[in-house]
């Protein structure tokens, strides 16, 4: 074999790994993304758990008392690092304090109640937030998160 055809055979089987590798390179991006917004969807509803396990009287700090403004959910989610930020294969997941929105639900009837006593609670919550996180190609991503809370009777 000559130095030529030694060439010739190399720059052919670089033409057909270099392609080759790249859509391989390709898929492990992709199910990499894939996995980290399924770990962010998994934070979700570890948040939403979290929400719904929180004693309903405690859920918004519009709605506490005074003196127990701090226990509520909203507050722990805003400024206790437990509940806001968690960390899967060296990932930060953490919750948009600016996105936290907990909305009181009434029906017609306690919405009437309502006006007549501001000490009635509210029958549900609607709670907004999101997640964001940064990939491993350092990209920031958002995942938006709206469920609902009712009161147990």
């Amino acid at each position: 074999m000559s130095m030529v055809e030694v060439m010739i055979g190399l720059l052919l089987l670089a033409l057909l790994l270099v392609p080759s590798l790249n859509a391989i390179n390709n898929q492990f991006k992709m199910v990499n993304a894939t996995r980290e917004h399924i770990q962010a969807a998994f934070v979700a509803q570890k948040v939403i758990e979290m929400f719904r396990a929180h004693s309903f009287r405690l859920i918004s700090e519009a709605k506490a008392d005074e003196s127990e403004k701090s226990e509520t959910f909203e507050h722990k989610l805003k400024n206790d690092d437990f509940y806001k930020k968690h960390v899967l294969n060296n990932v930060v997941y953490e919750v948009v304090t600016d996105s936290v929105k907990i909305l009181p639900v009434w029906t017609s009837e306690a919405a009437e109640n309502e006006g007549k006593n501001s000490a009635k609670k509210p029958n549900a919550y609607v709670f907004q937030f999101e997640i964001k996180y940064e990939d491993s190609r350092n990209k920031i991503h958002t995942l938006p998160v709206t469920t609902a809370l009712t009161r147990r009777e």
